[in-house]
């Protein structure tokens, strides 16, 4: 059995949330899949990894002032840094630091929140590998960054791949229900309202950190075991 026997199901099921939410825009702001209409709004776009730094500590604030547990990681600061490969972004857990592609080297699939969190779920997870325990703590996040609906998105992508369903919320399903059903802004500010986190502009839409946007096709491809911070070990 390889160390982390779930990797690959789990960048398939990464690549399908990512084209369903690129296949959305402002004027059809909704995707169905299996007959279910989902609105998961757009998944944040920044233009180099210093802005995905701000929008990293701004997760962690977030996290914080809402008093989210992930076993006291969200207290520890996770630097954001641009590498020199374009092929992978990786986490680093004893420097505690995500690396990614910027622009220029063809790093545009990378730049945008949803690798971003997947990369900070290994810090906040304290996982390397894609595990039950690691796909928790990510669909966990996407919900108390305010984004529940992408999350169901997430458990339906993980669910086509195989991969056995995780326990993650107290949530039954209910505001990412209700969410589906109401725009955007609605939806987040019931979230909040129902004690979830502040509205998706606080964190996810906030234009000073990045902007929505499409990205092509990412190339992942993870180290072998040992190689410090590529996507098979510690964490990617």
């Amino acid at each position: 059995m390889t160390a982390d026997p779930d990797k690959a199901a789990v960048y398939a099921a990464e690549d399908q949330l990512a084209a369903w939410l690129d296949s959305t825009t402002p004027d059809r702001p909704s995707v169905t899949v299996d007959g279910e209409t989902y609105q998961p709004g757009p998944d944040l776009r920044f233009t180099e990894p210093t802005a995905a730094q701000a929008y990293v500590d701004k997760v962690l604030a977030l996290l914080r002032s809402e008093e989210r547990d992930y076993g006291g990681r969200e207290h520890e600061a996770v630097t954001v840094r641009p590498r020199a490969g374009a092929r992978m972004a990786t986490y680093d857990p004893v420097a505690r630091t995500i690396a990614l592609p910027p622009f220029e080297v063809g790093g545009q699939w990378a730049l945008r929140a949803t690798v971003v969190l997947h990369e900070l779920t290994h810090h906040l997870s304290g996982e390397g590998d894609h595990g039950p325990r690691w796909r928790a703590t990510f669909l966990r996040l996407l919900e108390d960054v305010g984004s529940p609906v992408t999350a169901q998105l997430l458990h339906v992508a993980y669910a086509a791949q195989g991969l056995e369903a995780v326990a993650h919320t107290v949530d039954d399903g209910t505001l990412a229900r209700l969410a589906k059903l109401l725009p955007p802004g609605r939806a987040c500010e019931q979230r909040a309202r129902a004690g979830g986190v502040p509205r998706q502009g606080a964190v996810a839409g906030d234009p000073a950190l990045g902007r929505p946007g499409g990205r092509p096709r990412p190339l992942r491809q993870g180290g072998g075991p040992g190689a410090a911070g590529r996507r098979a070990l510690p964490g990617g």
